[in-house]
């Protein structure tokens, strides 16, 4: 039996009451709930911006928000797609790969299977 393990868990999340993720009682607070569930978590538009650059950003979830992507690059624009909080990140990336590649358009992998950016045909970046 480990005498000493109280004392270690007390020394380790010492550290969660002082950032605020526990109380003194080592209960999980409200922000440590955020920290936890970061859906719940309401981003401003630094975290979550609508354009960079004057290209589109969508954060593709799932296949609905990819096909709002669509019909941006449909116009002739060009458009980012962050699926970083996809489940199904490989059958969105796949689905926009498929669409693009019939259209004679480019996908441009910026970050692996996180962000992608799709150009129509004739469209380049610098």
């Amino acid at each position: 039996f480990d005498k000493g393990i109280e004392d270690r868990a007390r020394h380790y999340t010492s550290n969660l009451v002082k950032l605020g993720f526990a109380d003194v009682n080592r209960n999980i607070s409200k922000v440590g709930e955020l920290l936890i569930n970061t859906d719940k978590l309401k981003k401003d538009k630094l975290e979550r911006p609508e354009q960079i650059d004057g290209v589109k950003v969508i954060y593709a979830e799932g296949l609905f928000s990819a096909k709002k992507a669509l019909d941006i690059y449909k116009n002739g624009q060009p458009v980012l797609i962050n699926v970083q909080e996809a489940e199904e990140k490989e059958r969105i990336l796949a689905y926009l790969d498929g669409f693009v590649s019939a259209t004679n358009g480019k996908i441009e992998v910026i970050e692996d299977k996180i962000l992608v950016i799709l150009l129509p045909e004739g469209v380049e970046i610098e």
